[in-house]
């Protein structure tokens, strides 16, 4: 029972999400999707506000992968 509480495993799952805990522990049962960007950022130090938050990027080139940003 304290399973059930902790886990979330007595909640229901729909195309809204679920409650779990750790990385992965379950899919998602709605549908899959893209939504294209409509901004790229292009250099180190672009800003740009997010829902109320300021984002201030960073280019790091010759790392894993070259399209990472910190």
């Amino acid at each position: 029972r304290r399973a059930g509480y902790m886990y979330g495993t007595n909640l229901p799952t729909d195309a809204t999400g679920q409650v779990g805990c750790g990385l992965g522990p379950a899919v998602s049962t709605g549908t899959v999707g893209l939504i294209p960007p409509t901004r790229y950022v292009e250099a180190t130090g672009e800003e740009v506000t997010l829902d109320g938050v300021r984002l201030r990027f960073q280019m790091t080139p010759g790392t894993e992968c070259q399209e990472e940003m910190n």
